[in-house]
């Protein structure tokens, strides 16, 4: 048995299926390389997705070819996952505790906005119009599972210009009730739910103070569920930011990457919000300018997958955060906007769907593997056996496969973290 001699907080010990990203099994696949999958059913640009329970993505609506929303969904590996009641694209979903997704407003047929609302049940595949439509019709709004099961959705557009307001879903009573306005009208802008519970929500397209003329914004809200109140928070981005990605990382931080700026450009800049200190800095530059892209948490990786939503790059990257450092992962076979997709911790692999390629929707979709790392518990307290094991390392670090640590007291921590090229790192981190 192998001891740390460094020590651990109650706070990182809670933490340490992600912060050891240390070992490997025999089996080992290939990453920082795009392979082609089953493609989609349909070509789809600007469709919705979730990630299931079970490590499937749903995939849902979208645009086809001739711009058309959509009302069909699949899961991606090729199986059906049946119509919905509403073609849509620009909407939200995401999964809920009990495994379900909610599917809620965009832009349905001819082009307005709609509030419809209705859920899939990936164990029956059945889709169910919800007992409730949301408030107000809502394109280009964020859904945010928060912590009690509920959740949020901020902002948007319902076709008159960007919204102020937001509403919470309860799933229990299948009812949306109003939440607290946002310092300002937001669309297109990028939430993160904090590990504290609360909500950052950044950037989007606002409106001047003469109420029409569009205004990017690079302010930050931050909604508290348990008193329903939104606050503007002191710092602001370094730039405005429209169709940014907002990540909350796995010390608390929330990177804030990319989005269209003032003059319209997307941006390859980033921001790093820091809640508990109170701050937002300057992050490191993407190698891409990026708008409308996928920002992947990588399950059990500690790193940040940035990829898509470049016309010109096809290149993806990964944000390494012990490092703070963006570095080359791969590329896709073609540069696409708009795409959709998710990351399994099951499989250990990404997937990156649909968009557009060169000015066409498409119906590809590419994987990309990762390492991974897990525990046997998702919280250890001093004198606890942690037992970690590992996939998607190279032959170098399988023989640490199946090795337990003893966690001896709590004065100090010492923090691991595996990165694209399956090298591992680790640093001491003193209180």
């Amino acid at each position: 048995m192998h001891r740390i001699l460094r020590y651990w907080p109650a706070a990182a010990i809670a933490a340490l299926s992600t912060f050891l990203v240390l070992l490997a099994q025999g089996t080992y696949v290939p990453s920082g390389v795009f392979n082609s999958a089953t493609p989609m059913t349909v070509a789809r640009d600007g469709a919705s997705s979730a990630v299931l329970i079970d490590g499937r993505i749903l995939v849902t609506g979208g645009k086809d070819n001739s711009g058309n929303p959509l009302d069909s969904a699949e899961i991606l590996g090729g199986s059906s996952a049946g119509q919905m009641h509403a073609a849509r694209a620009g909407h939200v979903s995401v999964t809920l505790s009990d495994g379900r997704v909610l599917v809620a407003g965009g832009s349905t047929t001819g082009g307005a906005a709609t509030n419809a609302t209705e859920v899939y049940d990936p164990s029956t595949g059945a889709w169910t119009v919800a007992a409730h439509s949301m408030l107000e019709a809502r394109i280009g709004a964020t859904a945010t599972l928060l912590n009690d099961g509920r959740v949020l959705i901020a902002g948007g557009d319902n076709g008159n210009g960007p919204l102020q307001t937001t509403e919470v879903y309860d799933p229990a009573s299948g009812v949306f009730s109003s939440g607290a306005p946002l310092s300002s009208a937001r669309k297109n802008h990028a939430a993160a739910l904090l590990h504290d519970g609360r909500v950052a929500i950044a950037g989007g397209m606002g409106v001047g103070s003469d109420g029409q003329t569009p205004l990017p914004l690079n302010t930050i809200d931050i909604y508290d569920p348990v008193a329903n109140t939104a606050a503007p928070f002191a710092a602001a981005m370094s730039a405005p930011r429209v169709g940014l990605s907002a990540t909350t990382l796995l010390k608390g931080q929330v990177l804030l990457a990319g989005g269209g700026t003032a003059s319209g450009a997307a941006s390859a800049t980033t921001d790093i919000l820091d809640v508990t200190a109170g701050t937002v800095a300057p992050g490191p530059s993407m190698s891409a300018a990026r708008t409308g892209h996928l920002a992947l948490l990588l399950p059990n990786n500690n790193t940040v997958l940035m990829v898509s939503g470049a016309s010109d790059s096809a290149a993806a990257e990964i944000y390494v955060p012990w490092q703070n450092v963006f570095t080359p992962f791969g590329a896709l076979a073609a540069a696409r906007t708009g795409a959709t997709g998710g990351a399994s911790g099951q499989t250990g692999a990404a997937s990156i769907a649909g968009g557009q390629e060169s000015g066409t929707a498409s119906s590809a979709v590419e994987t990309i593997h990762f390492p991974m790392v897990k525990t046997d518990k998702p919280d250890y307290h001093p004198g606890d056996i942690a037992q970690i094991t590992g996939s998607g390392f190279d032959d170098a670090t399988d023989r640490h496969s199946g090795r337990e640590y003893q966690l001896l007291s709590e004065r100090d921590r010492r923090d691991f973290g595996a990165d694209g090229g399956n090298d591992v790192h680790g640093c001491d981190k003193p209180r």
